[in-house]
């Protein structure tokens, strides 16, 4: 498309031509990656065949399905944390989130580094990977 024609196209012309360059070429790929599929589903002795349209995505998006959960979460579909968890979980991040609370976490892991070593462990080492 030369300069004078990207000028003169309207906004939704120019939607449409990228639209369908972009519906082409996910086609060519998934078509290319069913070929790769199929090679090697064959070269397994599989008698399993792919289809290019298992690779195209569904037209859904990140905005749909955003709708979808908020609507479900509405109707009660999707179960709710209570309020006292709520308000458990949102105390935890409020003292992790502070510099007092981070510094309590490291010196709390560093207290049970310090224990591991001193009874013989390497502080990285879970118990069925312990030396001997």
């Amino acid at each position: 498309m030369s300069r004078e024609e990207f000028l003169v196209v309207s906004p939704r012309e120019l939607d449409a031509l990228l639209r369908h360059k972009y519906d082409g070429e996910a086609r060519r790929l998934a078509c290319l990656r069913a070929d790769i599929w199929n090679a090697a589903l064959m070269q397994a002795g599989s008698d399993k065949r792919i289809e290019p349209e298992e690779f195209l995505g569904s037209g859904a998006t990140a905005k749909d399905d955003m709708r979808r959960f908020i609507e479900e979460c509405e109707r009660g579909q999707i179960a709710q944390p209570s309020t006292d968890e709520l308000g458990a979980f949102k105390g935890r991040i409020r003292k992790t989130a502070t510099a007092e609370g981070a510094l309590e976490s490291l010196r709390k892991q560093h207290t049970r580094a310090k224990v591991s070593v001193a009874n013989g462990k390497h502080p990285r080492t879970t118990r069925s990977q312990s030396p001997s």
